[in-house]
């Protein structure tokens, strides 16, 4: 994928080639390994390499090899060339015996690093490393840097590395010397010297392999962040350290691979008030950290707030920058009037997104969404509303960056856009339903206990006057009338449930699927897959026509239990009762024997049975709602709680390793908000 502006490029900081005295030694070998410049070159194609430092000790002497049979690769095409750009350098031996690299732009020759060590006053054999500089390490730094080059301790945490080698004072002047960028170290858990973390030092850590044969070339290197290859690019990039380099054991996965991310690739503005008259404004940027640089005035601004329309983003503002952004969209219909737009002012912006470039084309509050030979055109508040959800970026001027720091929420908003906020608030509802619907039904069941009263009370006062007809010459049969009434009752209550229950399941066997596999999915199994499903279907299918059988056989029983019952005794036995008894009641009231009926006595303590069951039962169910109401709470306050560890998260890692952010999240501060929506909920 190509890209505008930087991308990164694979680096191999220090290899050595047979110009080294010993390169291609191996143990038990009687003679070291010579390879051509064309396999050494070849086989830095091979690792997938993008750049490399040729860093012989004390010469360069491969340098012009290597760069002229490069030329001569790409003019003849042979299989396996591809295009690398060759870093000349040399590792050399300072006084004291420590290792230094010297990496130069790419236009330097052999004869500059002859000419260096010269200015270095290298006392020992070119290839070799048995002599070492008059100037010490610190001035060789220097002489490197005057030379136009840069110097890049070697292996600082190995034999002749820096850390190996010096200590005290000589260590501290030589870590403190201006010139000083990077440091190569080859194990990224080597405990620095104290006085690396005492002078709060953090140069930028590169790797090479060091490599003295072909096999090990490309085996650890480091990924730099360049628009093109060059001295002053690198140099660039080993000044931002993290954010221009990354060492292979941070991420082996090459970091140009970007088709899961999203990105704005392009933006286009036509026929604005200002841009894009009589020729469009094109701009394209890279999928990293972009720049727009011009004077006060040019319309640096401008371009961010033309990027909103084909976003959506034109609401969830400050209110001053809402203002702002309301008068920049207006058509001004004469001279000197605000506003950016004419009538057929249009924005597009490329975004790669899943793969896949999308354009959105804003124009006449009209967004069309493009990809490939798909069209569709968004207007509705929903297909908008929807449009940016799919495309969440957030957009940010530099007045909009200024009121945010008046308004907190504003920012812990954008804090809860970091982490899968909407979860958490679909949660956060149905806890809160299950809240109000444990009380509304704690309530129901409170106001009915309230209603039955001492239920006992009463059924014993029935009971007494009951008694006085029990103890006279008609108790048997008023005794039996009780016994009836309760039973006939019974038998009701008990009907009623049994049809529910045929209603429920009935219910069930019409919404159920008649199979367990039935979606378009599983047309692409295989036979043997699909074969076993298919014998569960039919298990499945018998078990539901065994259901509907019985179903069916339940419908005929309720539907049979009245006329069975006719023609039972007690229906019989009940009739002979009731009859007697309403001939006792007959009597009673033309004697005015009692001044209660015992039917309405018998009718009211079952009712009041009745009651007292249910009560027992409120009771039970009132008591369940409180026990689960503790915990339904108890569940609210934990889930407060993920809300605020998840924002101390993103927070944490927003200022981990950044000294220039400071962001602190004041729990339960907001007394403001707090009495607003606490006098919301009581409605005062």
């Amino acid at each position: 994928m190509d890209f505008i502006g930087a991308k990164w490029w694979k680096i191999d900081f220090h290899t050595h080639t047979p110009a080294s005295s010993d390169y291609g030694k191996r143990d038990g070998a009687k003679e070291r390994e010579t390879p051509s410049p064309r396999e050494w070159l070849l086989k830095v194609m091979e690792k997938g390499l993008d750049c490399v430092v040729v860093s012989d000790h004390n010469t360069g002497e491969w340098i012009d090899k290597l760069k002229k049979e490069l030329k001569t690769m790409k003019e003849e095409g042979i299989e396996g060339y591809r295009n690398i750009y060759i870093f000349p350098g040399v590792e050399i031996s300072v006084s004291g015996g420590i290792h230094l690299l010297a990496i130069f732009n790419l236009d330097k020759t052999t004869e500059d690093i002859i000419f260096l060590l010269g200015q270095l006053e290298y006392s020992g054999s070119r290839g070799d490393s048995n002599g070492v500089t008059k100037p010490n390490l610190n001035e060789a730094i220097d002489i490197i840097h005057n030379n136009g080059g840069i110097a890049i301790p070697a292996h600082v945490d190995k034999v002749k590395g820096l850390f190996k080698e010096l200590n005290g004072t000589t260590l501290e002047e030589t870590m403190n010397n201006k010139n000083l960028l990077a440091i190569e170290l080859c194990d990224r858990q080597y405990t620095k010297p104290q006085l690396y973390y005492d002078n709060k030092l953090n140069f930028t850590e590169i790797i090479g392999t060091d490599s003295h044969n072909l096999d090990s070339i490309g085996n650890a290197y480091t990924w730099v962040k360049m628009e093109k290859p060059n001295l002053k690019a690198l140099n660039l990039a080993l000044h931002d350290g993290k954010d221009g380099v990354i060492r292979i054991e941070e991420d082996s996965n090459n970091p140009n691979n970007i088709y899961d991310r999203n990105y704005i690739k392009s933006l286009e503005i036509n026929n604005g008030t200002k841009i894009g008259r009589g020729k469009p404004l094109s701009i394209e940027f890279s999928p990293w950290m972009n720049s727009i640089i011009g004077g006060r005035g040019s319309g640096k601004s401008s371009i961010i707030e033309f990027m909103r329309l084909p976003l959506n983003q034109r609401k969830n503002m400050p209110s001053k920058v809402q203002d702002k952004f309301e008068k920049f969209t207006l058509i001004p219909q004469n001279r000197g009037e605000l506003g950016m737009f004419q009538e057929d002012t249009e924005i597009k912006m490329v975004i790669y997104k899943d793969g896949r470039d999308v354009e959105l084309t804003w124009k006449g509050n009209k967004i069309t969404e493009k990809s490939g030979n798909d069209d569709k055109v968004w207007t509705t508040q929903e297909e908008l509303n929807s449009l940016t959800n799919r495309f969440p970026v957030r957009i940010f001027s530099q007045k909009h960056l200024y009121e945010l720091t008046e308004d907190s929420n504003f920012i812990i908003n954008i804090i809860d856009e970091q982490w899968n906020k909407s979860s958490w608030n679909e949660k956060k509802q149905k806890l809160s339903q299950e809240w109000l619907n444990n009380r509304s039904q704690a309530r129901l069941l409170e106001k009915e206990l309230k209603n039955m009263g001492n239920l006992k009370a009463i059924l014993s006062d029935l009971e007494a006057k009951i008694e006085i007809y029990n103890k006279s010459e008609y108790q048997k049969i008023l005794q039996e009338y009780q016994y009836y009434q309760s039973t006939t009752r019974k038998i009701s209550e008990d009907k009623i449930k049994v049809s529910e229950y045929l209603d429920n399941l009935t219910s069930l066997y019409n919404n159920s699927s008649k199979k367990i596999y039935e979606n378009e999915i599983y047309n692409k199994l295989d036979q043997e897959s699909w074969k076993i499903m298919q014998e569960k279907n039919e298990m499945f299918t018998n078990i539901q026509n065994k259901l509907y059988d019985n179903i069916n056989e339940l419908k005929a029983l309720v539907a049979n239990i009245d006329s069975s019952w006719q023609r039972a005794p007690f229906v019989l036995e009940k009739k002979q009762n009731s009859e007697k008894y309403n001939e006792i009641m007959e009597e009673l009231r033309d004697s005015n024997t009692k001044e209660d009926n015992y039917d309405n006595l018998i009718s009211m303590k079952v009712e009041i049975e009745h009651k007292i069951n249910q009560k027992g039962r409120f009771e039970s169910d009132f008591n369940d709602l409180q026990t689960q109401g503790i915990t339904i709470l108890q569940n609210i306050e934990e889930h407060q709680k993920i809300l605020r560890k998840e924002r101390q998260k993103v927070i944490a890692n927003w200022v981990e390793g950044n000294d220039n952010i400071k962001v602190y999240l004041n729990e339960m501060k907001d007394k403001e908000k707090a009495e607003k929506t606490f006098r919301s909920l009581i409605i005062k």
